[in-house]
């Protein structure tokens, strides 16, 4: 995982996780007809961060399927 950037500083600073959160959506795995693995995640996931000079700010993400944009595992 690459480390966030605090989008308001424009030198390198240290940067703080804090809290996180997800939704709690499932949905099931399977194999398509060509033996393919799915896991399509339909959960955002958010998490909050604070640089060294006390900017604080929240990043939403999602974790697609391979079929959706990732790389296959």
């Amino acid at each position: 995982m690459k480390a966030p950037k605090c989008p308001q500083c424009t030198e390198p600073t240290t940067i703080y996780v804090g809290m996180g959160s997800a939704t709690l959506m499932w949905s099931a795995p399977f194999y398509d007809a060509s033996g393919r693995f799915h896991q399509h995640d339909p959960n955002t996931y958010t998490q909050e961060y604070r640089c060294a000079n006390g900017h604080v700010w929240t990043e939403k993400t999602a974790h697609p399927c391979w079929c959706e944009g990732k790389e296959e595992a």
